[in-house]
């Protein structure tokens, strides 16, 4: 069964438009706070990152009266191969390895390499952006965007509607209770 509410239900359960919007609101923002829980949890336990690290690359921006739309956006900037779970793969070089990270659906190559020789094996960039490095710098892995391209739509989506369903009922039925 769809349930479909507009302002034209209002009158009928005994709220105000004023107050309809705010239940409209603080449904959306609290659906993209408690979307936002969730998948930092399924981003973070198969690839090893920090929920810490997830959050942080994952934007919440809330909905208000004048763009009644909240929204959460990945970051497309590369984290750092220690923040990852990684191996090394061996080449046939013998002073560069390939790093592989975790991933959902087991792991991916990452830009850079390891050199298994080595006493620390830190994972390396290969190239800077301009010019010679002064030092070596930590690889990037891959970005939390990535991540979320890798994942199950639909999943997301279905997870997001229940979520939203739930939190519009109890924000609508809060402006009910206040109105009394």
């Amino acid at each position: 069964m769809d349930i479909v509410v507009t302002d034209s239900a209002s009158p009928t359960l005994d709220i105000l438009p004023r107050e309809f919007e705010r239940a409209t609101i603080n449904a959306l923002n609290q659906s993209a706070t408690q979307l936002k829980r969730v998948l930092v949890s399924d981003i973070a336990a198969p690839t090893g990152l920090k929920a810490k690290v997830v959050r942080q690359h994952i934007l919440n921006k809330r909905a208000d009266r004048q763009a009644p739309v909240a929204t959460l956006r990945a970051s497309s900037a590369g984290i750092p191969v220690p923040d990852y779970r990684y191996s090394v793969d061996p080449t046939d070089t013998p002073t560069r390895g390939r790093i592989r990270v975790a991933w959902p659906s087991g792991s991916k190559v990452a830009a850079g390499f390891i050199n298994p020789q080595s006493v620390g094996k830190k994972p390396l960039r290969t190239k800077t952006s301009k010019g010679k490095l002064p030092k070596p710098s930590v690889a990037l892995g891959p970005s939390i965007a990535a991540l979320f391209k890798s994942m199950d739509g639909g999943d997301i989506a279905r997870q997001a509607g229940v979520i939203l369903i739930n939190k519009y009922q109890s924000a609508l039925q809060a402006q009910i209770d206040k109105r009394k």
